[in-house]
């Protein structure tokens, strides 16, 4: 994470309603507190549910809850449509939540897995990317958008679909997939943008 952990500890309910006595605490390094929004450590109930990420876009969430999911590590993103209604909502912003006995491993996950920056673009326009582990990985163009809020609303609907994505950095805004989704990729837009047509004609 970007912030530092804060020096005081956040003691938190170390006994489950219902479970008939203590439950011993886990010690969790750095997670974001829910009433100040920083950073803390502090002790933890194995199954409470805490912050691990915030002020993400909801593409960015699904990615890592994608890529947490992959590694048996259940998540869950919080405040997506919220972040939608801006000043009418307070600004909240979008976040992501694991179990705190899953905090070690779900940075672990992330860490290891966060997609880097294309290395290069070949005439097709294809992405290629190197994980830390060296593995090589080739992402196909799907579709570019005139804007980011397009961008983000397909990659959106691609994500709920659990289809990796690979969004651009600096340049033109396609959105990229693994050539083995790409029919796929482009049937689930096309349906999400027939139901959204749809839709819009019951508002008329």
């Amino acid at each position: 994470m970007a912030d530092q952990p804060d020096d005081r500890a956040a003691e938190k309910v170390e006994a489950p309603a219902g479970t008939g006595g203590p439950t011993r605490a886990v010690p969790v390094e750095a997670v974001i507190d829910y009433d100040t929004g920083r950073t803390v450590a502090g002790r933890y109930a194995p199954d409470e549910p805490v912050w691990l990420r915030r002020n993400l876009t909801a593409p960015e969430a699904h990615m890592m809850a994608m890529r947490l999911e992959a590694q048996g590590i259940a998540s869950a993103v919080l405040d997506e449509n919220a972040a939608t209604l801006g000043p009418a909502a307070g600004f909240p912003t979008v976040k992501l939540q694991v179990r705190a006995q899953d905090v070690a491993a779900a940075e672990a996950a992330l860490a290891s897995d966060e997609t880097p920056e294309p290395e290069d673009l070949d005439a097709a326009g294809n992405a290629y990317v190197t994980d830390p582990d060296g593995t090589r990985r080739q992402f196909v163009p799907l579709q570019t958008y005139p804007d980011a809020k397009a961008l983000n609303e397909a990659a959106l609907v691609l994500g709920a679909a659990r289809i990796e994505y690979h969004l651009p950095g600096e340049g033109p805004l396609v959105l990229r997939v693994y050539e083995v989704d790409l029919e796929r990729a482009r049937e689930v837009l096309a349906d999400y943008e027939q139901d959204k047509a749809a839709e819009d004609d019951d508002d008329e």
